[in-house]
């Protein structure tokens, strides 16, 4: 059957809490979320530059960037975007979005493999 994500006042899956911190599954500042197709849920992290991820069911499933003005670094990331699915190619489910990355002064637009 078809399960429903139950999500708690902390943002992430009540089930699965969600603490303040820098380890895998703690955020620092979350400042804006996005959710694919699929259901995977992409959060910016302010305190952290740095893009964590869960599955539909606030599982974590990794985090990447660090702090700097490389590609995939941030400097205090404050919005994402999904972009949509391309139709034309329906057997690349790949994601692309795009971060708003503040005190670079730009907007990165990212791939994540799947």
């Amino acid at each position: 059957g078809t399960q429903t994500p139950h999500w708690g006042s902390s943002g992430i899956n009540a089930e699965y809490g969600g603490t303040f911190g820098s380890d895998h599954g703690q955020m620092s500042y979350p400042s804006s979320v996005a959710m694919d197709a699929s259901g995977t849920v992409l959060v910016t992290e302010y305190g952290n530059d740095r893009i964590s991820i869960f599955d539909s069911f606030g599982r974590f499933k990794l985090c990447f960037g660090e702090e700097g003005n490389d590609l995939g670094q941030f400097l205090s990331p404050n919005g994402v975007s999904v972009c949509p699915q391309d139709s034309n190619n329906p057997r690349n489910r790949n994601v692309k979005f795009y971060v708003c990355d503040a005190w670079n002064h730009r907007l990165q637009m990212l791939e994540m493999i799947v």
